[in-house]
């Protein structure tokens, strides 16, 4: 089996990714929606047009929907390529959203097309959950519905992200925004004003006590073309993220008069 590299961009270039699927003779695309660590995402509209043409090119859809909850444009896609017809396979996981250490429900939904080989992969492989872990997480589910996704999970990353935002303004750090892209837990971060790639910041920034992740890593088949980001989690307790903070301050400022 050969894997080949699909762009964001060309999500949103059908005619750029229908020649990739005849070029390479694609059966199936795997895509991450929202994107880690972008946060770019596609409209309603967009998934629609995608959806049609993999059926039109009968090409299995595989889609890791793992931040869902942190999308602002949610939509029922499952709906979508039901209607469409598609053969499907959506991976969600509630790990990323409630954080409750191993405790967590990674859930699989299929089109009856593939429903075969997924049940007797799930019943030869994969680790059934404890009927306590889901009971916990379908409490947790149904205690955000009732408060409002909006106060339990928006505003603290909105609150986080302002936080990291101002830590690093005035210094050799940026914020990458995107108007396509949602908020989810992390920060994509420009560190090409610094003079330092991403891992000679990561490497530099360890001397402070400060870990943050390389982005070249998250392009797996064009790690040399991203060396200028890097990525910051946003959903550690408040004590570790706001002293991580101000150590990540402390750290460029002397990394910068140390160059």
């Amino acid at each position: 089996m050969k894997i080949f590299d699909i762009q964001e961009e060309d999500l949103l270039d059908l005619n750029v990714l229908s020649k990739k699927i005849d070029k390479y003779n694609l059966k199936s695309i795997f895509i991450i929606s929202p994107n880690n660590p972008t946060g770019f995402e596609l409209n309603i509209e967009e998934f629609r047009a995608l959806s049609e043409l993999c059926k039109n090119k009968n090409v299995a859809i595989i889609i890791d929907k793992t931040f869902r909850l942190y999308s602002r444009n949610n939509y029922d896609d499952y709906q979508i390529l039901t209607n469409n017809g598609n053969d499907y396979l959506v991976i969600e996981d509630t790990g990323k959203t409630w954080a409750t250490h191993e405790t967590k429900v990674s859930l699989m939904a299929y089109s009856e097309s593939l429903a075969q080989e997924l049940k007797c992969l799930y019943e030869e492989v994969y680790l059934c959950h404890s009927k306590f872990s889901v009971n916990l997480l379908s409490h947790l589910i149904e205690k955000t519905h009732q408060v409002g996704i909006d106060k339990i999970i928006w505003e603290e990353i909105d609150k986080r992200k302002a936080k990291l935002f101002e830590a690093i303004k005035d210094t050799a750090l940026s914020l990458i925004t995107n108007e396509r892209a949602c908020s989810i837990p992390m920060g994509w971060i420009d560190c090409s004003a610094s003079g330092l790639t991403d891992i000679q910041l990561v490497d530099e920034l360890k001397k402070y006590g400060v870990m943050i992740l390389p982005g070249r890593f998250f392009y797996w088949n064009s790690q040399n073309k991203h060396t200028e980001n890097v990525r910051i989690s946003l959903l550690r307790s408040d004590a570790i993220f706001d002293k991580g903070l101000e150590s990540l301050r402390i750290g460029i400022q002397k990394i910068k008069n140390n160059l």
